[in-house]
């Protein structure tokens, strides 16, 4: 099974540089993991609407 890091190495080749925001990445690993947006946002302390 493909780690999200290892996904995430797959995305980054595939899209134009720039487009992922350290947000999009931190969304792109805890979504790949299972878990849904409200529960990415309280973690990592954003609100859930800007997840």
């Amino acid at each position: 099974m493909m780690t999200s890091e290892e996904a995430l190495e797959v995305v980054e080749q595939i899209l134009p540089p720039g487009i992922l925001t350290s947000v999009k990445v931190v969304v792109f690993h805890h979504s790949w993991n299972g878990k849904e947006y409200r529960a990415i946002a309280k973690e990592v302390g954003y609100d859930d609407y800007y997840i």
